[in-house]
């Protein structure tokens, strides 16, 4: 798909697109910051899973006395990367969302 195409069409069709062709979702502590924020949590699609992964930057702070993750310049509390062909978290952070099941 062309650069000219792919700015006329809607959000929505250009993620559902994605997501036809990508196959990991990267979800993590984003506007919400809860488990149940849903889509709200969604910061990147991909279709290397060892890209998504390499990209994900990780400091302990000895304050907090947790793990702070950085990917692509966003901050991340915690993070998820879904696997949309095998519909399972394939990998995650230690640390968990709010809310999450354990």
């Amino acid at each position: 798909m062309n650069e000219q195409s792919w700015r006329g069409l809607s959000a929505l069709t250009r993620l559902l697109y994605q997501l036809t062709v990508m196959r990991y979702l990267l979800f993590g502590s984003g506007e919400i910051y809860y488990a149940k924020g849903g889509a709200h949590d969604l910061v990147d699609i991909g279709d290397n899973l060892e890209e998504m992964f390499d990209l994900m930057e990780s400091e302990y702070d000895k304050d907090l006395g947790a793990n702070l993750y950085k990917y692509k310049n966003k901050d991340l509390g915690w993070w998820h990367i879904y696997d949309l062909k095998r519909e399972r978290i394939c990998r995650s952070s230690k640390e968990q969302p709010f809310g999450a099941p354990q």
